[in-house]
């Protein structure tokens, strides 16, 4: 019987001991639960919840958290937690786009770099190193101000966050490029985009992917910071940061409407924390250091 399992335990590839790892962190599987019910929430709630995101009700403003109204109601009498709905839906649009954006940008950059190296490698990563020291924010502002286009946030926003991916991808490219199974593929005579597509980018996706679960966070949070500036999402479409900005027009010391703030913080902050957490367990089930943990 033991030796049985130690047999199983030997064919157990690198894949399968990474995910094995991953399910075992706690942390990262309440995350993805709630992400998921997040996700299927602001796609399936707005159809069937009663009150629509954009429709006014002057008369009902500000009422607190009811029964009709579980998250309570804005300035304008509009619901809350149907714009929360709505709100979830365009942020995690936002995250995903962006990243898929840069991904893009800073993979295919940091595999050029890396591959060519010499004196490409060396006018590509100043180029980086350039662009890194302008503060991206005010590269993002300068983009935004061109076009308050929703397009233009995922572009805006992705545009600046390659640089790190690039930097990545282009050591990985530097580290893989000498190894035998590269110089084998390079003496049958294979082309250099068969060899960085089937080779190199194979072997680069697990920092790849690690990167890009900490970065969907980071951009989902610069988007609330846009909106907190007022250069976000125009109305009547809201983000969660949106919401946060319209309660910080409106509270006052005189009235405090805790629900307009509270909630939609709240939402962030846990979903920021649930992004992050699904990263550092990615992290640790893809890192080639670790022990298998008995696996």
């Amino acid at each position: 019987m033991t030796t049985q399992a130690s047999h199983t335990k030997e064919h157990h590839g690198p894949g399968q001991r990474a995910w094995r790892s991953f399910l075992q962190s706690k942390g990262a599987m309440a995350a993805l639960v709630f992400l998921a019910v997040m996700l299927v929430g602001s796609l399936l709630l707005p159809l069937l919840w009663p009150h629509h995101y954009a429709t006014a009700d002057l008369p009902g403003k500000f009422q607190s958290p009811s029964v009709e109204h579980p998250f309570g109601t804005d300035a304008l009498g509009r619901d809350l937690f149907a714009r929360m709905m709505y709100g979830a839906k365009i942020s995690f649009s936002v995250g995903i786009c962006a990243t898929t954006v840069s991904l893009v940008i800073g993979v295919a950059y940091g595999l050029i770099a890396g591959w060519f190296g010499g004196r490409v490698d060396n006018f590509m990563m100043r180029a980086v190193d350039a662009l890194a020291s302008i503060p991206f924010m005010f590269l993002v502002l300068m983009l935004m101000t061109l076009s308050r286009d929703f397009i233009m946030l995922f572009v805006a926003l992705g545009a600046v966050q390659w640089l790190t991916m690039a930097r990545i991808v282009r050591g990985q490219t530097l580290s893989l490029k000498q190894r035998e199974f590269v110089l084998a593929a390079r003496t049958m005579g294979s082309s250099t985009f068969f060899i960085l597509t089937r080779h190199i980018l194979p072997n680069v996706m697990g920092p790849v992917i690690v990167c890009a679960t900490l970065m969907v966070p980071a951009v989902m949070l610069e988007e609330a910071f846009l909106s907190f500036l007022g250069l976000g999402i125009e109305p009547p479409k809201c983000s969660w940061g949106t919401l946060a900005d319209d309660a910080r027009k409106v509270i006052n010391p005189v009235q405090t409407y805790w629900w307009l703030v509270v909630f939609p913080a709240a939402a962030l902050a846990v979903t920021l924390l649930g992004l992050n957490l699904i990263g550092d367990a990615l992290r640790d089930a893809l890192d080639p250091q670790q022990k298998h943990r008995g696996l």
